[in-house]
């Protein structure tokens, strides 16, 4: 019997009847080693904690894509069951008298998709699969390290050495080429003197400071870190903000940290004129002259008591000159404004500065 949207009655039952799998499991210290087969193959392997959900999930998942149309909730019940079953049995007590087992070396081979993209990868000892992972490219050193971790939790005793030789076989052959392995991180310690902030620093070799700076690209607009340099010899230069500085004995300065591409209109504490006419050789104004005029500055927008004006004035013109130069100094000090509203004292220093309202006051410390 027949409709128009199909067969009916015990055939379209036939047919959606779901593919049945049949699971296996061996104890894995306190996990289980679970197998799921389907017409005599095994489909999914996989070591997990049966008592925790998330475990029995990602078998379940493991399954599907394997094998569609399981019905996921008699797979749980069964993955339950077996968890019952095995926990039941009693667990073979290891023989501290016996000499440590060899490292145990398998064989894995790989299987591609359809796609070619990605594949199946498979792990036997003896003839015998003992782990396998679906959704694989060998040719990833961080999907060979999945793999490889997994087998690890499976065979405690892996030659993990021969396992990952074996992975990357498998990856030479799918490109045709050598594949470098993941090597471990060379770990070498650094003196914390020759890491400096890229904002501004002083180093016997050179000193330098970052500042943003705009330019045309193809006609457009757009902006990026200057780093400006004045070596121990008196030259001067600009580049671009690297990670690091080569120094002329081989040395090297480490730029921490590397701040994301300036904005648009990110303020620069250096006008262009002004840079480029440092490049250019430019001497360093007077210093007492520097002092003085900075002073009437600040006596001019800032209204004191006669009797405090001459010493706060002269306190806030060094301390802004200081803004230019206090990474030099291991330590330089707050200052403290008792004010009740901000004032323009801070154009006069280096890039902005962070400001903490205090109750009646200001601390102030450049960063």
């Amino acid at each position: 019997m027949t409709s128009r949207n199909g067969p009916t009655g015990k055939a379209a039952r036939r047919r959606a009847e779901p593919p049945p799998v049949t699971l296996t499991g061996e104890r894995i210290g306190t996990n289980l080693k679970v197998t799921a087969t389907h017409d005599g193959q095994a489909i999914h392997i996989d070591t997990v904690n049966l008592d925790v959900a998330q475990h029995r999930q990602r078998f379940i998942r493991g399954v599907v894509k394997r094998l569609a149309g399981v019905d996921t909730a008699v797979l749980e019940a069964e993955l339950m069951k077996l968890s019952t079953t095995l926990s039941a049995q009693p667990q073979a007590k290891p023989d501290v008298g016996l000499i440590p087992s060899l490292p145990v070396k398998v064989k894995l081979t790989y299987k591609p998709d359809q796609n070619g993209r990605l594949g199946t990868l498979t792990a036997e000892r003896d003839g015998e699969t003992v782990h396998l992972d679906y959704g694989l490219n060998p040719v990833k050193a961080s999907h060979r390290q999945r793999f490889i971790k997994a087998l690890a939790e499976v065979l405690p005793n892996l030659d993990r050495s021969h396992a990952e030789g074996e992975a990357l076989n498998i990856a030479n052959k799918l490109t045709g080429e050598p594949v470098a392995s993941a090597a471990p991180a060379i770990c070498v310690e650094l003196d914390v003197s020759r890491i400096v902030r890229p904002e501004q620093f002083f180093a016997a070799e050179v000193s330098g400071l970052t500042v943003p700076a705009m330019q045309l690209i193809d006609g457009r607009p757009a902006a990026k870190w200057a780093l400006n340099l004045r070596w121990a010899d008196g030259r001067r230069e600009s580049r671009d903000l690297a990670r690091s500085i080569d120094l002329p004995n081989n040395g090297k300065l480490w730029v921490h940290p590397v701040p994301g591409e300036p904005t648009m209109t990110t303020a620069s504490g250096w006008s262009t004129t002004a840079r480029q006419a440092w490049l250019r050789g430019s001497a360093a104004r007077n210093p007492g002259d520097l002092f003085k005029d900075l002073c009437e500055s600040i006596a001019y927008f800032i209204d004191l008591p006669p009797d405090l004006a001459a010493g706060t004035t002269a306190t806030l013109a060094l301390w802004s000159i200081l803004t230019y130069s206090f990474q030099a100094w291991d330590a330089v000090p707050y200052l403290f404004i008792g004010s009740p509203t901000f004032f323009c004292w801070p154009r006069f220093a280096y890039r902005d500065i962070h400001v903490q309202q205090v109750r009646q006051g200001v601390q102030v410390f450049h960063r």
